[in-house]
């Protein structure tokens, strides 16, 4: 596979990372993904991620997902690192702990839609300078205002 890092991040030695939101398939393989976030952001990260989703595949015990594999339509949250080669393990390191950092984030925030309370969940997931997350929280909260 070529390399997936954004050209403008690789020209610059940038490294970071996205996080995908994405739904489980029966074979692990992941479908409906959507970026929810990137660091740092504007280097396109993020749609990179996206490119290489239909390559993903889930494996249990990885600690980037919780270590037990998603049930089959259930959504995952996808950490995808970008790393220079020279610095690869490090970076890597790095990327997995602020992207877990982010995504224990995101499970509280679900469990405050879930439960009905979009109010604190708003402004939860705007202050996490995240727009594509800030974004989907609001979809969420909106389809569940208008569900009743």
């Amino acid at each position: 596979m070529d390399d997936p890092t954004p050209p403008a991040a690789a020209m610059n030695g940038v490294s970071g990372w996205a996080l995908l939101r994405c739904r489980a398939t029966a074979t692990m393989r992941v479908t409906d993904c959507a970026p929810i976030a990137e660091a740092p952001p504007h280097w396109g990260f993020a749609q990179a991620a996206l490119e290489m989703s239909p390559q993903l595949v889930l494996r249990e015990g990885s600690p980037d997902y919780g270590y037990a594999l998603p049930e089959p339509g259930e959504y995952a949250l996808i950490p995808v690192a970008f790393c220079p080669q020279e610095v690869s393990e490090a970076c890597r390191t790095a990327s997995r702990q602020q992207s877990a950092r982010f995504a224990a984030r995101v499970k509280q925030i679900a469990e405050l839609i879930e439960s009905g309370r979009c109010a604190e969940a708003r402004p939860a997931a705007a202050a996490l300078g995240q727009p594509l997350y800030t974004a989907l929280v609001d979809r969420e909260c909106a389809a569940q205002d208008a569900a009743g």
